[in-house]
This record gives structure tokens, C-alpha cells and sequence, in this order.
């Protein structure tokens, strides 16, 4: 197994929205028809769009928001239902009576994962209260991190060690982050101390979503395994089975937020708050297609291109002005992405292989023996 391919394997067991593969993941065929650049749009869009409307949907005078955050993850998690409901109808997987046996045989085993990703749709609205877009999305490489840390020590699943130390070159980026808090032009101390603090805050929140999204992938692969053992369900729960949960999860959150007496339930639902709503919703599909389909090069590119673009939305949209520090962190992320998802033939080539004016288009055509002694391609077990 390459590089890469640990690193895939990884980072998609812990997303939260590509956990499952259902049948809203189109057929290969369509997946030809995007081809590389398609699914790296689809990458983009998901990520970079989330960001970009909730930031949108902020109060500009507060920079708080105007509108009950937890019924837009309940409305979300229901369209989200609804759509999983009418894709799974088309292929007749809801005929299934093991898929339906199970459904309440276990609440408790589908409840856990379903309020750990309720929480953390939640945390994904007060992580934006605290950092614009564009470090947003660089502190969502968090999640790697995090899952890779979990996974290694509840289900013993080994990383290399030149990925072991990407993670501590994407720690030291994200940490490098900080530096790039949008304080005010006047170096006032209490300035600078309220905009530390204030990029505190949103990291704590990023590190608690990152934990959420880990411990959740961790339970369903757990969940995944028993009943493969008992023979009884091999496959991991149902869209069906885990969105109808989270519809709950969702319910009950909205049920114990607080609200104004007399306020209606709907107040401050602008249609930038909708497109919000559209966006969670669709998601999780977006980048299980990502995630299915895609090669480790995609989502590597993906990956690094999302926080540009988001860079480069929020500087014409929220008047974003990344310092050097910003892009210095980012640097060290996109550096430490390539060298977690990178392939072996590429980490561990020389630079002989890959300058143009070497024999390198002749050598990927017709690798020899010869060839590999002389550019210094390496043998790997």
C-alpha cells in the first residue's frame, strides 16, 4: 500500500460526510464524464461554497448571526433525508428488511454517531463566528490530524512515518495561522490580545469538530465490523438508518436551544440563509463522490485549491487581506498535504525523473531497469 493510498483510506474513513457510500454517489460512467478536473471542481465547490455563504449570512453590523443556527442544521439533515429517501426508492434498497430489522433492533449504536455529527454541524456555524473563510478552511486540514491520531490508537490503524511527520509539519502551519489574526492596523497590546484570543477560540472550536468527525467515523467502522462478525448486516448502516437519526440529533438540538418569547421560528431567513441550508445539505453528497471517485492526486488538489479559492472569493466579498504570515502557514499545509497523500513513485523519485529536459517522458512510457539506475528511480517493497 502506497503513501497515498494510507492516507486515503484514513482521511475518508474519518470524514464525516464520506463515511458512507450510497447510492446518491453516481455510476462510474457519469464519474468519466467529469473527469479530473470535474471532480476536483466538485471538491471545491462543496468546501469553498459552505464557507463563503455562511460567512455571507453573518450579521455585517454584529458579526454574529441573525438567525436560529440549529434549525438550519435540522432543515438541512431533513432535505438531506429526503433526498437519500427518494435515491435509495429508485434503486429498491429500502426493500431491504435487514436495513429496516436493524433500524430499531440498536438505536443507541445509530444515535451516537448521528449526535457526534449534529454537534458537529453546529460547530461548523460558531467555528465561522470566530475566523473569516479562508483560515476556516485551512484549520479544517485539522481533521486530518485529529482522525489520524484516533484512528491510530482506537482501531490501530498504522500511518507511516513520513506521515507522522507531514502531521507535524500541518500542525506547525495551522499554528503559524495565528499569526495572521485580523488585528487592527493600530499595534495596541489589548488589540492584539483580543485578536489572539478571538483565533483561540475558533481553533478550540475546530479542534472539538475535528474530534467529533473522528469519534464518529470510528464508531460506524466499529459498528461496521460487529455486524460483519455476527453475519447479520455486513455492509455499515444505511443512509436511510444514519440520516433519520441526525434528523432527530438535529431536533432535539433545536428543542433546547433558547430563543426570544414571540419570536418566529423562521425570523431572519433571508435567502442567503437558504443558500446556507442548500449548501450543507448537498455536502456530504458532493464530496462522497470526491472521496469514492477520486485519486489521491484529486483531493490533494482539491484540497490545496479550495483555500485559494476561498482566499481569493473573500478578498472581493469580505474585503479579506491575508498577510505574509497567512500564506506562509499555508505554504507549510500544502507542503505537508503532498507529503501525506502523495505516491510512493513520486515522494521517493529524483528530481532526474521530472525536469523536462531529462528522459523522463521516455522513462513513464517504457520503464527499464536501466532507465531506473541511471535517473535514480527507487526500488520499493
Amino acid at each position: 500500500m502506497s503513501v497515498g493510498d494510507v492516507a486515503a483510506a484514513v482521511h475518508e474513513s474519518g470524514h464525516a460526510a464520506a463515511v458512507h457510500q450510497s447510492s446518491l454517489v453516481p455510476q462510474r460512467s457519469w464519474i468519466s464524464l467529469l473527469g479530473v478536473p470535474g471532480l476536483v471542481l466538485l471538491q471545491v465547490l462543496a468546501y469553498s461554497s459552505q464557507s463563503l455563504l455562511i460567512t455571507a449570512s453573518k450579521s455585517e453590523a454584529t458579526g454574529v448571526y441573525a438567525y436560529d443556527t440549529s434549525l438550519a442544521v435540522l432543515i438541512a439533515e431533513v432535505f438531506k433525508l429526503l433526498a437519500v429517501l427518494v435515491a435509495e426508492s429508485r434503486t429498491q434498497k429500502l426493500q431491504s428488511s435487514t436495513t429496516w430489522k436493524h433500524f430499531f433492533s440498536d438505536p443507541l449504536s445509530l444515535a451516537i454517531p448521528a449526535v457526534l455529527y449534529a454537534v458537529h454541524n453546529n460547530l461548523v456555524f460558531a467555528a465561522h463566528v470566530y475566523l473569516p473563510a479562508p483560515t476556516y478552511q485551512l484549520l479544517h486540514k485539522m481533521k486530518i490530524i485529529i482522525t489520524g491520531i484516533v484512528y491510530r490508537v482506537l482501531l490501530q490503524r498504522r500511518l507511516l512515518v513520513i506521515q507522522w511527520i507531514a502531521l507535524l509539519q500541518l500542525g506547525i502551519g495551522l499554528a503559524v495561522t495565528a499569526l495572521s489574526a485580523s488585528c487592527p492596523s493600530s499595534f495596541h497590546p489589548a488589540g492584539i490580545s483580543q485578536c489572539w484570543l478571538t483565533w483561540l477560540k475558533g481553533a478550540t472550536v475546530m479542534v472539538s469538530l475535528s474530534v467529533c468527525s473522528a469519534l464518529a467515523g470510528v464508531h460506524i467502522e466499529l459498528l461496521r465490523a460487529s455486524r460483519s462478525k455476527s453475519h447479520e448486516e455486513p455492509q455499515a448502516p444505511s443512509q436511510v438508518q444514519i440520516c433519520s437519526y441526525g434528523v432527530l440529533a438535529s431536533a432535539i438540538g433545536v428543542a433546547l436551544t433558547a430563543r426570544e418569547e414571540g419570536r418566529p421560528l423562521l425570523h431572519g431567513y433571508t435567502p442567503a440563509v437558504w443558500a446556507v441550508v442548500l449548501a450543507n445539505s448537498f455536502l456530504g453528497v458532493l464530496v462522497s463522490i470526491v472521496f469514492k471517485h477520486g485519486s489521491n492526486q484529486v483531493k490533494l488538489v482539491g484540497a490545496n485549491l479550495t483555500v485559494l479559492v476561498t482566499a481569493a472569493a473573500s478578498s472581493q466579498l469580505f474585503s479579506f487581506q491575508p498577510p505574509a504570515s497567512w500564506w506562509l502557514g499555508y505554504s507549510l499545509v500544502a507542503c505537508s498535504l503532498c507529503l501525506y497523500y502523495g505516491e510512493e513513485h513520486i515522494l521517493y523519485s529524483t528530481d532526474s525523473i521530472w525536469l523536462p529536459f531529462t528522459k523522463r517522458s521516455y522513462f513513464l512510457r517504457q520503464k527499464s531497469e536501466d532507465l531506473e539506475l541511471e535517473l535514480g528511480y527507487p526500488k520499493l517493497v
